[in-house]
């Protein structure tokens, strides 16, 4: 710190005599010109004046400037030694860092949309809504009519099935109404002799609700018999009233028409 302050302080020293060396220079200058001037002067009125006696100074040698004794430098006291033995302060209490909250994510704002960009977009989604809705509707008017067809499937095989059981039944009861006539029949049945082979003779009989026979017997088909022809069809008046079969339709279908077929031999 000394070294440094010690040539900073010569060299303004140095300055400052060199501006006072200036200084008097410059004053000298002007005392040299304004004593010429001086001297034109007098010497134009000495020609127009009486010659007077004229006094001037010279100097032989300026003086000498006056030099300021250097200001002695200011010596920093050095700094006091650091202890060799650092005290060792008290440890500071361990502060737990606080957890993080982490902000929470700014909305991004929604840009923004043009008028009319705005209304092509809301037209675009009213558009998107009503196919939507088309689409809904045509989904759930096909479920509909897959439903009814189903509905009508099952039905129609229902009334199949149960046509078909029905008419089971009724040619199962007709059968047995028809086995039970003819062998009614055949029990007063008295067949001729000399019939050669095993011809059909077939009647057709309608009968009253009662099993009572409406007139007499239709003959459809010749046996080419006629005496059996005549056996069988005053068999069947004998057998009246005939045995009727069980069930409504049956009974209608009896008083209809009951087609009756007989053979001499019948296995």
């Amino acid at each position: 710190m000394t070294a440094w302050a010690m040539p900073r302080t010569a060299g303004v020293t140095q300055a400052w005599a060199a501006d006072r060396s200036s200084l008097w220079a410059g004053l000298l200058s002007v005392l040299v010109h304004g004593g010429l001037l001086l001297t034109l002067v007098l010497g134009v009125s000495w020609r127009n004046a009486p010659n007077q006696p004229v006094q001037a100074e010279i100097w032989t040698q300026l003086p000498e400037p006056t030099i300021r004794p250097r200001p002695e430098p200011v010596v920093e006291p050095p700094p006091a030694p650091k202890p060799d033995i650092a005290i060792k302060r008290a440890p500071k209490p361990k502060v737990e860092p606080k957890p993080k909250v982490e902000p929470k994510p700014k909305p991004e704002p929604k840009p923004k949309v043009e008028p009319k960009r705005r209304e092509t977009q809301k037209r675009e989604q009213r558009e998107e809504a009503r196919r939507a809705l088309e689409q809904e509707l045509l989904r759930e008017e096909k479920a509909a009519m897959a439903a009814e067809l189903e509905r009508v499937q099952t039905q129609r095989q229902r009334a199949e099935t149960q046509a078909r059981t029905m008419a089971q039944l009724k040619a199962m009861a007709l059968r047995d109404a028809q086995d039970r006539i003819r062998l009614k029949i055949r029990g007063l049945l008295r067949i001729p002799e000399g019939i050669k082979g095993n011809p059909e003779v077939v009647y057709l009989v309608r009968l009253f609700p009662n099993g009572e026979i409406m007139g007499t017997p239709e003959r459809l088909i010749s046996s080419g018999h006629s005496g059996y022809d005549a056996a069988v069809e005053a068999a069947i008046l004998k057998a009246s009233p005939l045995p009727l079969p069980v069930g409504a339709g049956a009974k209608a279908d009896f008083r209809e028409g009951l087609r009756l077929s007989f053979r001499p031999h019948e296995g």
